[in-house]
């Protein structure tokens, strides 16, 4: 659940808006993987 927060709350304030839709999968996953390594 908390992975899903993540990428609603980057999507809804606005860090996705110069992202092009086909790298929003890798930018979700290169900002899941940054917050398990840098936030426990």
């Amino acid at each position: 659940v908390a992975d899903q927060v993540l990428s609603i709350y980057a999507g809804v304030n606005g860090f996705l808006d110069d992202v092009p839709v086909d790298k929003v999968l890798q930018f979700e996953a290169d900002l899941l993987h940054y917050v398990a390594q840098n936030h426990q």
